[in-house]
């Protein structure tokens, strides 16, 4: 069925609408994030005051030297001997995938984020090597598409080391 002349208009005027919403975020969101009104970031997590990416020395970029899954736990060996053992539901809980923390629209909103902020049970089965600088981690409960990047695993480590949490008892 052909669309009348009212309708046309009406699809016209949105899209024009939302041409001008998409101008306005290319042009006005650099200058937020230039004055410090709009967080940049794309790794939101479930952990409310956790690390926040910021920027990260070389020692980040490098993968770590040993990777372990133990018991109900994920140690990592960085290249300086720093360590860090992150139970796997922490690690799951906290995962930067979009399944996990939702997508921003033009306007800040989230949409599609897993409400929930536990993993009871939930282990990690292996990992792959994503280019560079990071690790995709492959939950049992069939979660993989979280990438967690070198440094964003190191600011996890941070995270719960100042939580004064003890890895789990294996």
């Amino acid at each position: 069925m052909p669309l009348s002349n009212g309708s046309r208009i009406r699809l016209l005027d949105t899209t024009v609408i939302l041409m001008i919403a998409v101008l306005l975020g290319m042009i006005i969101g650099p200058a937020l994030v230039e004055r410090g009104e709009l967080d940049a970031s794309s790794e939101k997590h479930a952990l409310a005051d956790g690390p926040k990416p910021a920027q990260v020395d070389r020692m980040t970029l490098q993968p770590p030297k040993t990777i372990l899954l133990v018991g109900r736990e994920v140690a990592f060996l960085w290249p300086d001997g720093r360590e860090d053992i992150l139970p796997m539901e922490f690690l799951r809980a906290n995962s930067p995938s979009a399944e996990n923390t939702g997508e921003s629209d033009l306007f800040g909103r989230v949409h599609g984020a897993d409400p929930r902020t536990a993993f009871p049970g939930v282990r990690v089965e292996g990992y792959e090597k994503v280019g560079n600088y990071g690790l995709r981690l492959l939950f049992s409960d069939g979660h993989a598409s979280g990438i967690f990047s070198f440094a964003y695993l190191q600011k996890l480590g941070d995270a719960f080391e100042a939580r004064g949490e003890e890895p789990a008892d294996n």
